[in-house]
């Protein structure tokens, strides 16, 4: 999956999308599953 900020870019880094949040590499794709992001690690799911 891949979310385009409001000026219609690609977005990375950590998003709030409606109150979830979603982590975005650098091209611009969500992850799932455990990331070591920042130095702690993360389970990441498709529904934020």
């Amino acid at each position: 999956w891949y979310y385009l900020g409001a000026n219609g870019a690609m977005t990375r880094g950590w998003q709030s999308v409606n109150g979830r949040w979603y982590y975005m590499n650098g091209d611009g794709v969500m992850l799932t599953g455990w990331q070591y992001l920042g130095g702690r690690w993360y389970f990441l799911d498709g529904s934020g």
